[in-house]
């Protein structure tokens, strides 16, 4: 009578990637045992790596959905030994960074020099970001968060201003926004306005509503608000800077509905919007 003792466990070999993907890849498996033979290889796949392979390996698997995710295998030999489950970190991401720029406005002739740049990244896997102002011929590196407002400080000349921003996630993918805008401060009316830059969020509002501008020079500004049928509710005088200006208002002590809001600065320029109260 011939038997056979087999006590070593099987082994099984991946091709799973390391670091971020940012395209649909497969993970084959490779199990081997010398002695008595593979009988079964199991994975299954997690987003906490607590998962225990329960799904029978019959071929290349597909990982297509993106997110970061725990890729769990063992094999049993026909003994009956089970190799330790081996666990492999996959990582997908097939969306690249989306880019808003709010302020300069594209083709927006302005009549004095720019000074920066506002803009929103957004990306849960955002990598690094750059900015360049000669059509990308020079890069030049700053740091970014993800779905934050923020400002470049940036100097425009006289003409034909081309801005652009970048943003790259940690699976490569890459998002590029321009902006062009021209400058003409050799005609220039000298003013004070409103309109360079203004902004309100969020809208709808239920409690408190942002007003952000920008002001060429200090000025009182009369703020004031109107229900839809045109009655004034409320109006106050506002001290405005010079430069970038945030004012919060409390719109909670209103029903819901629209509502108007209107600036008027020193110079009779006026900016007017709607406000819709949850």
């Amino acid at each position: 009578m011939r038997f056979f003792i087999d006590k070593t466990s099987p082994t099984t070999s991946d091709n799973a990637p390391t670091g971020w993907q940012d395209s649909n890849f497969n993970i084959t498996l490779t199990p081997s045992d010398a002695l008595s033979g593979v009988a079964s290889t199991k994975y299954c796949i997690s987003s906490t790596n607590d998962c225990i392979p329960n799904i029978e390996y019959s071929g290349p698997v597909s990982i297509s959905n993106e997110d970061e995710k725990y890729f769990n295998y063992f094999s049993t030999d026909s003994a009956g030994n089970n190799q330790p489950i081996v666990s492999k970190e996959v990582k997908l991401d097939k969306t690249p960074p989306e880019i808003q720029i709010h302020y300069p406005e594209e083709n927006k002739e302005y009549k004095s020099l720019i000074n920066k740049m506002v803009y929103t990244i957004t990306d849960t896997n955002l990598d690094s970001c750059w900015h360049s102002i000669d059509e990308g011929e020079t890069k030049q590196y700053f740091p970014c968060t993800s779905g934050e407002q923020d400002t470049l400080d940036l100097s425009s000349v006289q003409g034909e201003n081309i801005w652009s921003i970048y943003a790259s996630d940690y699976a490569t993918n890459l998002s590029s926004e321009e902006v062009t805008f021209p400058v003409d401060t050799v005609n220039a009316v000298e003013e004070t306005t409103l309109e360079d830059y203004f902004k309100f969020y969020p809208n709808p509002v239920s409690d408190i509503g942002n007003f952000e501008f920008y002001l060429k020079s200090p000025q009182n500004l009369r703020f004031s608000v109107y229900d839809i049928t045109g009655k004034q509710l409320e109006q106050r005088v506002i001290e405005g800077n010079a430069g970038e200006n945030k004012i919060s208002y409390d719109f909670s002590k209103y029903p819901a509905g629209i509502y108007i809001y209107r600036f008027k600065g020193l110079e009779g320029n006026i900016k007017t919007g709607r406000v819709v109260k949850k």
